[in-house]
């Protein structure tokens, strides 16, 4: 039976000494943030976030993004329909008037 281990090397921020250590406990120590040490004994661990973490930071930012952008077009969607509405009163008041006026001006001739 064959066992293949994936490894990725590591550099030691102090003492600058390269180590090895599985993939499967690497993923474990970036996940966890959990301390480990250089084969010299130095303390070190993933402090930052993962790129997991990152991509689902950036989707929740996309995704506030899309619903506002939603938003937005149902506000101008809005907009535009009572934007027509208005414009269409506006033209009725001016037929009524114009008849009105016109009415007026026959009655006094």
């Amino acid at each position: 039976m064959e066992t293949i281990v994936k490894i990725i090397q590591h550099e030691c921020l102090t003492c600058h000494v390269l180590f090895w250590i599985s993939e499967a406990h690497h993923n474990r120590l970036v996940s966890s943030k959990e301390g480990f040490y250089c084969p010299n004994g130095h303390c070190a661990s993933f402090v930052g976030k993962t790129d997991v973490e990152k991509l689902k930071e950036v989707k929740e930012e996309l995704n506030k993004n899309l619903e506002y952008t939603k938003n937005l077009e149902k506000t101008a969607e809005a907009s535009y329909k009572r934007e027509q509405e208005l414009e269409k009163k506006l033209k009725e008041c001016k037929k009524a008037q114009k008849s009105t006026t016109h009415s007026k001006k026959a009655g006094h001739n």
